[in-house]
């Protein structure tokens, strides 16, 4: 599947996407995207969440194309929980991946609680392989 993704990534990222970020992909190894995961505040299971959540650890991407303030939204999830989603600005691509039955692979890269909203960064990349 990851070598898919790798030989259709260009056709189906955005040209805005495949121009800063398809260089990236080759230079780093595969990274798409580094982005907070938003809308932590308004997850009921964020809170419960956290405790699952360190440094490198894999959470899971879920599609939700009948999301109706969204139909690219990609939701965040750690151990069944719902933890927030990525950003609409940055999720088209992600999601045109999905779509297309690519498995980007969501890892913690930092983490903060402001107040008493958590804030969580992650790294999006492709699948290794």
């Amino acid at each position: 599947m990851a070598n898919w993704c790798l030989r259709w990534l260009p056709s189906l990222l955005s040209d805005a996407m495949a121009t800063d970020v398809c260089g990236a992909v080759y230079r780093d190894g595969r990274l798409l995207l580094e982005t907070e995961v938003a809308g932590t505040f308004f997850s009921s299971d964020a809170a419960y969440a956290a405790q699952y959540i360190t440094f490198g650890t894999t959470l899971e991407l879920r599609r939700d194309p009948g999301n109706v303030f969204d139909g690219n939204a990609v939701a965040v999830h750690v151990h069944g929980l719902h933890l927030g989603w990525v950003p609409q600005k940055e999720n088209h691509d992600i999601a045109r991946l999905m779509d297309a039955g690519c498995k980007p692979v969501c890892r913690v890269h930092g983490i903060r609680w402001v107040g008493h909203t958590l804030r969580v960064t992650v790294r999006i990349s492709l699948p290794e392989g």
